[in-house]
């Protein structure tokens, strides 16, 4: 009896880590143009999965379309961006990343508040029809991110000193952000039409303020976002963004996407997406989680101001 019982609290205790749900990212980079920092751009997303994936136990699963970088699909224009973009299958626990890294279309005639992305062969495309048909997939939380490189520079803001955060509220707060499900759409870019984009400040700004929102008590993509339309160093941030009902975009009949054609690729899952995220080898996480702030590695210390002091 003493065996059955032990057996069944493993069991639990198995199921209760197992990921239930699924961010799925997908990133489009224009790696063409003559700026390191829309790939430097990717490569910090694609670390901070490591740590959503450590802190909300979701499974990731990320595309990327970009020319030239590894593990990636060559084609990224508007047809193919769309069509990455329909592949995705979300159930309503799930979460979607859309991310832009490049340049937008020089020209302020549109409906939308964000400039247009400039795809691959000069086609273009606005950030609210990709969450048009996100929105039309009812995932859980919809997030639809612009980084608009229109101008060279260093967009790497310095990185402050670390310090030990309370790691049972970053959990709690992650899963805040990440994991509570409203079915909203949380659309945001790094300049607003007729303005043009510092130089990488929306990608950096943004890890900065994730990182002070989820080691405080006042945690929300309200609150996350009001930050980064701060003025961050030297650069004036121009950050626009909202959040919206996900419904409010399917029911809008200013935007129409009309049928484009899916790539060979359309049924490739395996060789295009990549599955659960899998830890490095120097002291990432090993899937186990702990009571104690002990175990905590240094990797995963959050800024607050009170350490510091």
């Amino acid at each position: 009896m003493k065996k059955l019982i032990i057996f069944f609290a493993v069991l639990f205790v198995s199921i209760s880590l197992f990921p239930k749900e699924t961010l799925y990212a997908i990133y489009v980079i224009d790696n063409e143009m003559a700026n390191i920092n829309c790939s430097e751009s990717l490569f910090e997303w694609q670390d901070r999965m490591n740590k959503i994936h450590h802190y909300t136990r979701m499974k990731t699963k990320e595309r990327v379309l970009a020319v030239g970088l590894s593990d990636s699909m060559e084609e990224w224009s508007r047809e193919a961006v769309l069509a990455a973009v329909d592949d995705v299958n979300p159930d309503e626990q799930d979460t979607v990343l859309f991310f832009f890294a490049g340049q937008s279309e020089n020209q302020t005639e549109t409906k939308s508040r964000y400039p247009k992305m400039l795809l691959q062969y000069g086609t273009t495309l606005e950030l609210e029809e990709v969450g048009k048909v996100l929105a039309k997939k009812h995932p859980g939380l919809m997030l639809v991110f612009a980084d608009f490189y229109d101008q060279d520079g260093d967009g790497n803001s310095k990185e402050s000193t670390a310090a030990r955060a309370n790691r049972s509220l970053v959990y709690s707060n992650y899963r805040k952000l990440f994991n509570e499900k409203r079915h909203a759409a949380v659309i945001a870019a790094s300049c607003s039409v007729g303005n043009k984009g510092e130089s990488g400040i929306f990608t950096n700004r943004f890890f900065e303020a994730l990182d002070e929102c989820t080691a405080s008590n006042d945690v929300s993509w309200q609150t996350l976002l009001e930050k980064i339309s701060e003025p961050a160093g030297k650069f004036r941030n121009k950050a626009c963004w909202e959040i919206r009902p996900q419904k409010d975009l399917i029911d809008d009949l200013d935007i129409v996407i009309g049928k484009f054609d899916l790539p060979e690729w359309r049924n490739a899952w395996d060789e295009n997406w990549y599955d659960d995220r899998e830890w490095y080898d120097d002291g990432g996480w090993n899937g186990e989680v702990y009571d104690g702030d002990e175990e905590y590695y240094a990797e995963d210390e959050i800024l607050t101001g009170e350490d510091n002091e």
